[in-house]
């Protein structure tokens, strides 16, 4: 199995696939301790065929989330394998 996890502030993303060529499952987490909501409340829970759009995904899940503008979100999150 294939995981690449991003981070971004207290957003937690993680792409995984058990093959190579996908396809991609996708989850994203907001760890932020408010009373809005709990830490580790979903925001994202899908598939994708390629990596690539499995980024984008988080990319505009994050910043729809946030109220942040994406290109922002895109050049912050810390991608690692």
């Amino acid at each position: 199995m294939k995981t690449i996890k991003g981070t971004r502030g207290y957003y937690i993303a993680e792409i995984t696939a058990d093959l190579e060529e996908g396809p991609f499952r996708v989850t994203v987490r907001d760890d932020l301790p408010t009373n809005q909501r709990a830490m580790g409340t979903l925001i994202l829970d899908t598939s994708f065929n390629s990596i690539k759009e499995a980024k984008v995904a988080v990319t505009a899940a994050i910043a729809k989330d946030s109220g942040q503008p994406g290109e922002a979100i895109d050049r912050d999150i810390s991608w690692s394998s």
